[in-house]
């Protein structure tokens, strides 16, 4: 009766430390499933903020393009305003260079 008994003990024992490893590796699974849900929305927003940049400054390019054609065919005339031109081109393309900053500084971290 003892020996069955121990045998009883022994069987509970056991399935306790498995339950244990069990739920351990339940918790591990779960941690990696959130890690890897994280990395999948992250790469969503990069590749939405990348082409929502990439739209930004394809925009400011057309926009200095037309500029350029519209004072070349003598349509627009800046003589009285001579600052405004240059003002406006030279806002576009610091932006045009912040956004580039931005994609390189944020959106494309190496990994850690």
């Amino acid at each position: 009766m003892g020996s069955n008994l121990q045998d009883l003990v022994n069987r509970v024992q056991d399935k306790q430390e498995d339950d244990a490893d069990l739920s351990q590796l339940k918790n591990e699974a779960l941690r990696e499933e959130i890690e890897l849900n994280g990395r999948k929305k992250f790469f969503e927003l990069r590749d939405k903020w990348s082409w929502s940049i990439i739209t930004w400054i394809s925009v400011f390019i057309i926009f200095h393009i037309v500029i350029t054609v519209l004072v070349g065919c003598k349509v627009l005339d800046f003589q009285n305003h001579e600052w405004l031109l240059p003002s406006i081109i030279a806002e576009n393309f610091l932006q045009i260079i912040g956004m580039g900053y931005i994609i390189v500084r944020f959106l494309y971290q190496p990994s850690k």
